[in-house]
């Protein structure tokens, strides 16, 4: 019965209309997939760590011994405010944000400098060398000062020896709105500019393996929750760093509800599709009848074949779909300049899924007239 309505050409329709929806589907399955783990990946890169400890005082040693007992990388970075002083003829002050890393930092992402105004960045390799400094494009113009000139920092000087053209776990602090310097973590207690009553923001680092990183997160949470150590909280790509969960949750929003469109569209084409095919069969069917086929055979037959229609269809689908979303990262060209990782299994298989449910949900409902068409109407 399969073979002699795909040579009259009755599931020509029905089968273009499951394979463009599963195209549909599946293309923005596909993309889904690949921005939700890049915006992974790169989500941990916006905070430089797997997890982070912070703190309004010196983070507590415990934590840091935790995280070694369980092998996994950590680093420390101490942010305040403080006044700037070049050191030229006129000296020129400005409030900045001091950071002051420890090695090892970032443990996710890379931060990016330049040696020179007019030179291409690079990823750092290190945090700043001793005696020296990073600062960024605004605190340059505003100090008037060039890369290799010296400016005062507290009680000491350093040399500015690159600029920070990227720096991902800057966050959207009030304190972070002011211009950057990055020094070592190392060399802070010489400038003298952190005593008592200074505002200074402390961070522990952690990153490593999922598993490692779920226990000391359990851990954190048992040391921290219910207010069991003041000035203390936890970030992390789902409880902390909320810009960055929220942008995770509006593009999973925003493409299910492609999704939902472009299936909804795709059952009203499914279902027209199945009205034609009914009508086509009618007589067919009340004829199979009078010769003493049931219900419940005519019933089984239009599944079998709907149910292989639809296998077939829906890997066509999937194929289509899957250059399709490669024709869509190609149109958007400038909007998406990272490398995505690449698509998992998982796109195909919901596509040919929802393509069954489409084809099964919207094209047998309008099929059950044809199991109980009487036989007198032939």
């Amino acid at each position: 019965m399969t073979a002699r309505d795909w040579r009259a050409g009755e599931l020509t329709m029905l089968l273009l209309a499951l394979v463009l929806a599963v195209a549909a589907l599946s293309s923005v399955g596909f993309l889904a997939d690949r921005l939700h783990q890049g915006l992974e990946r790169d989500a941990r890169r916006m905070i430089a760590a797997d997890f982070i400890v912070r703190a309004d005082h010196p983070v507590d040693p415990q934590f840091a011994q935790q995280a070694s007992a369980l092998g996994l990388s950590t680093a420390t970075t101490a942010i305040f405010p403080s006044m700037i002083n070049s050191t030229a003829a006129q000296p020129v002050s400005r409030l900045a944000a001091i950071k002051a890393v420890s090695p090892g930092y970032p443990l996710r992402g890379a931060l990016r400098i330049a040696s020179a105004a007019a030179a291409a960045d690079h990823p750092a390799q290190t945090i700043p060398p001793p005696g020296m400094v990073w600062v960024d494009q605004q605190l340059l113009d505003a100090l008037k000062v060039r890369i290799g000139d010296t400016v005062k920092v507290g009680n000491h000087s350093f040399t500015i020896g690159a600029m920070i053209t990227r720096e991902l776990d800057r966050g959207f602090s009030f304190v972070n709105f002011s211009p950057r310097l990055m020094m070592r973590a190392d060399e802070v207690q010489s400038t003298g500019l952190i005593t008592f009553g200074s505002r200074v923001t402390y961070r522990l680092l952690v990153a490593g393996t999922d598993a490692s990183v779920a226990r000391f997160a359990e851990f954190a949470h048992g040391k921290v929750d219910g207010g069991k150590m003041r000035g203390v909280a936890l970030e992390s790509l789902q409880d902390g760093q909320p810009q960055v969960r929220q942008t995770l949750d509006r593009a999973s929003h925003f493409l299910t509800l492609v999704s939902l469109l472009t299936a909804l569209l795709a059952a009203v084409a499914i279902a027209m599709a199945a009205h034609r095919y009914m009508r086509r069969h009618l007589d067919g069917c009340a004829a199979m009848r009078c010769l003493g086929v049931s219900q419940r055979t005519l019933r089984a037959l239009f599944t079998l074949e709907f149910v292989g229609v639809g296998v077939v269809g829906g890997a066509l689908g999937v194929a289509l779909g899957y250059l399709g979303h490669l024709a869509l990262l190609t149109w958007l060209g400038s909007l998406i300049d990272v490398v995505l990782p690449y698509p998992t299994a998982w796109p195909a298989l919901e596509g040919i899924a929802a393509g069954l449910v489409l084809l099964l949900g919207f094209a047998l409902p309008p099929l059950l007239p044809l199991t109980r068409v009487p036989p007198v109407r032939v």
